[in-house]
């Protein structure tokens, strides 16, 4: 044996462990899980089926209303369209509510201010609307719906859907203001 093979065997030894790390390195970060749409990202969760087929929400808000209780939650989506929610909150209770108001505005263009859709709340079907809880540490708002809403003669764009069903379900922040 040599003077030099001791240094050789080290040598070999950190190569053989810099590749394992390597490797286990590559395995992680190939193992690592995709962000899904619509995945929780801290601000909200926002699922939604547009006449049964899953729309892409791009992002979602809530607001409270302290001189009057009323919550509002909106979703903008695909083609820039916008669903909305608003409901009168009784203090800290959740279930399903029997009245709140529903509705959905398509633009004209991804950045125009006309509008080429908008639908409301169809009274003659049934329309579900749930408070799942409230976080009020949080200031974060859950619920479920499912709506359907018809289109409005005022706005008769080349779109056409006479009406649309919406069911899904939401956990947004919401922001306090005093309109």
């Amino acid at each position: 044996m040599t003077a030099s093979s001791p240094i050789k065997s080290k040598f070999n030894m950190m190569k053989n462990i810099v590749i394992i790390c390597t490797v286990l390195l590559a395995l992680g970060m190939g193992c690592s899980k995709e962000k899904k749409e619509n995945e929780d990202t801290g601000e909200f969760t926002f699922r939604v089926k547009k006449n049964g087929k899953d729309w892409k929400v791009n992002g979602a808000q809530g607001h409270l209303n302290r001189e009057d209780g009323t919550f509002y939650v909106q979703a903008s989506g695909e083609n820039n369209e916008l669903i909305s929610f608003n409901f009168r909150r009784n203090p800290l209770s959740t279930g399903r509510l029997a009245e709140f108001n529903a509705d959905a505005v398509v633009p004209a263009c991804e950045l125009c201010a006309a509008i080429a859709a908008s639908y409301s709340l169809d009274p003659a079907k049934d329309n579900r609307f749930e408070i799942l809880g409230f976080d009020n540490l949080e200031s974060r708002i859950l619920g479920k719906f499912s709506v359907n809403l018809k289109k409005n003669r005022l706005h008769d764009g080349e779109f056409t859907e006479e009406s649309n069903v919406y069911e899904g379900t939401f956990n947004v922040v919401y922001k306090e203001s005093a309109w």
